[in-house]
């Protein structure tokens, strides 16, 4: 008898062969937009307004909303776990490799590497290029607890019924991790640097409701509705406003430390998503931004190297480094999907036959 297993295509198809919605790839486009603005300094003068606060609290948390929006809990924990292993965990590690060996090269040009076994390994998670991965392990961590959550409220069903415990279990976390466990994490008495830093426990907790909101969207099919333009363009406007509007609280941070404000931040968050799943299907389809979105783990794992690449060249952040990131990214995005499909969710590394045949959500 063989040991070689194999998961049905139809579970863990390649991200090129998905269906995909356009207004879906646009808002990951539009947020892409967002962090590359933000890493790249354009927004810098900006930094103190509410408006660059607005936005501070869209680029990453929608991402979530997004990751929710595909989400489904009817497949068993090892298909499940295969799955974000093929389309997270595997691209997390080749692209700290790959950013580690972009700083080892620039190190050992500028003459200040450090060759010896813990540099390389201090290297490897805190080099320069390495700092927005911190991204894949929270939604990795957070869709591992929000499955959980879900299998256990609703044993394993997915019914109008079994969602009530769900969502009471949904916001239980979001108290109980707000006010009593994201706190003691950060607490200096009690600090969990592998906790907080390399798993990113704090925001993967305080993200597993925007997963839940997304996961509402997709249920209701947000997206794929026939709404007229006057009703999309109200909706925009209810949530531009109240996103602008609870942006000016102060103090509301993206690290989970300022959790007295929580139900701020969620209601930003929710105001935000609102705003962006109400003009995605006004605008359409834009080339650049869809490709952005439908390439989005790809340029979260290589947007910073052309930044520092740019600033090692001598050229400062602001429209000259990021009109060079926007240049380089298209090249990096095709030469990795091209060589190293495996390693950037386009093909899937790893199989397991799925010997009963079950049925299981094809979407994200």
């Amino acid at each position: 008898m063989s040991n070689t297993f194999t998961i049905p295509a139809n579970l863990l198809r390649p991200a090129s062969d998905t269906k995909r919605l356009q207004s879906l790839d646009l808002i990951k486009g539009l947020l892409m937009l967002l962090v590359v603005i933000d890493h790249t300094g354009i927004a810098s003068p900006w930094k103190d307004t509410r408006i660059y606060s607005m936005f501070e609290h869209l680029e990453v948390p929608a991402f979530f909303i997004v990751a929710g929006y595909w989400f489904s809990h009817k497949s068993s924990l090892t298909h499940f776990l295969i799955n974000k292993v093929n389309r997270l965990v595997i691209p997390l590690i080749f692209f700290m490799v790959l950013s580690f060996g972009y700083d080892l090269a620039i190190s050992l040009m500028d003459g200040s590497a450090d060759i010896s076994l813990g540099g390389c390994i201090h290297a490897s998670l805190h080099n320069r290029a390495n700092y927005p991965l911190w991204f894949i392990r929270a939604i990795f961590v957070a869709l591992i607890i929000f499955y959980g959550i879900s299998r256990i409220s609703t044993c394993g069903r997915d019914t109008p019924r079994s969602e009530f415990p769900r969502l009471v279990a949904v916001i239980s976390l979001m108290i109980l991790s707000n006010l009593i466990i994201i706190p003691m994490l950060y607490n200096p008495l009690h600090s969990q640097p592998f906790l907080s830093r390399y798993l990113c426990i704090p925001q993967a907790l305080q993200m597993v409701p925007l997963i839940y909101l997304g996961v509402m969207a997709g249920r209701y099919h947000i997206l794929e509705r026939d709404m007229p333009p006057l009703a999309l363009m109200s909706l925009a406007v209810i949530g531009a406003a109240g996103c602008y509007m609870l942006a000016g609280y102060n103090d509301l941070h993206l690290d989970a430390r300022a959790t007295e404000n929580f139900t701020a931040f969620y209601g930003c968050v929710f105001f935000g998503g609102l705003f962006l799943f109400s003009i995605a299907p006004l605008i359409g389809h834009l080339p650049l931004v869809n490709y952005l979105g439908t390439n989005s783990l790809t340029v979260v794992g290589t947007h910073a190297i052309p930044i520092h690449l740019g600033e090692y060249a001598g050229i400062t952040e602001g429209w000259p480094i990021f009109m060079l990131t926007l240049l380089c990214l298209p090249f990096l995005v095709e030469i990795l999907k091209r060589y190293f499909p495996h390693f950037t969710a386009n093909r899937d590394l790893i199989y397991l036959r799925n010997p009963r045949g079950l049925q299981t959500d094809k979407r994200y």
